[in-house]
């Protein structure tokens, strides 16, 4: 019989997971040593950033099938536009947004003016959505894949313990990010519809949000970013158009050409981006 064997990279996550797996409601010291971790460990974008800017990639969805290369090609679909015309990533997009920012964080020595590294996780707090009478993934949907308040930043190892439904540890990120972020911006229709999707465990935890890890988002970088995004809608209506864009990409340079290549209706994609431009980048 062979000797068995630890893995050391992954023993947080399996003793963490088994100890929430285990919760009761007496089991108060459990559930304080989760929030200690999640709220200490956790880094999030600002409210200014999120009033600004609230969906950082509007028209970029999850879809992980994209770095499949399939036979017969030179290469991968990674930046491909879906049949619905909204861009293909496998997360690449969204753990790329925060890289050039420093950390303010009140309580972690290690993380006060750093920037991120490897081993961390851009998570999504909500996975499964309900929508109407199905089950979506919230990164799958452009709506929330990159809403600023389903969006956090994580230790892989902590990472893994939220992305079990129902689980302690996401419940507690869902409160978190509703004391952070909702109804800052609810008088938004399109941001109240989304808030809707998004259920609130409202766990009684008590934390001060001024307390949080933060990323440190220059003023500038978001009014860069607003621009950027109006350029490329309006490279994506050009497109649309058949106008010749030879010289332009959105991202990728396969996005555009695959976006005119496909036949079906493409006027919800359209009027999608049409509502957020007036709504936030106006």
């Amino acid at each position: 019989m062979a000797d068995k064997t630890v893995d050391g990279e992954n023993i947080i996550y399996f003793f963490f997971n088994n100890l929430q797996n285990n919760l009761d409601e007496e089991d108060d010291f459990s559930k304080r040593l989760i929030e200690k971790l999640l709220i200490d460990l956790s880094i999030w974008i600002p409210v200014d950033s999120y009033k600004a800017l609230p969906i950082m990639l509007p028209y970029v969805v999850r879809d992980a099938s994209c770095r499949i290369k399939r036979e017969g090609m030179d290469r991968d679909e990674w930046g491909t536009a879906n049949d619905k015309g909204f861009l293909r990533d496998d997360n690449s997009l969204v753990k790329s947004i925060v890289k050039s920012f420093r950390i303010n964080s009140p309580k972690i020595k290690n993380y006060k003016n750093a920037k991120i590294g490897t081993g961390f996780v851009a998570s999504h707090i909500w996975r499964e959505l309900k929508i109407g009478k199905g089950i979506t993934l919230a990164s799958t949907f452009h709506m929330t894949n990159t809403f600023i308040p389903n969006l956090v930043w994580l230790p892989k190892q902590i990472s893994k313990l939220t992305d079990r439904e129902g689980s302690y540890a996401q419940k507690l990120l869902q409160t978190m990010s509703y004391k952070i972020y909702n109804e800052k911006v609810a008088e938004e229709q399109t941001i109240s519809e989304i808030w809707s999707f998004l259920e609130n465990p409202a766990l009684p935890v008590d934390f001060d949000v001024k307390n949080l890890s933060y990323f440190n988002v220059p003023n500038e970088w978001v009014m860069k970013k607003r621009n950027t995004l109006k350029k490329e809608f309006g490279s994506i209506r050009q497109a649309l158009e058949g106008r010749n864009l030879e010289n332009k990409k959105v991202k990728c340079s396969q996005y555009l050409p695959t976006l005119c290549s496909a036949n079906n209706d493409k006027s919800d994609f359209l009027a999608w981006l049409e509502n957020y431009e007036k709504a936030f980048l106006m």
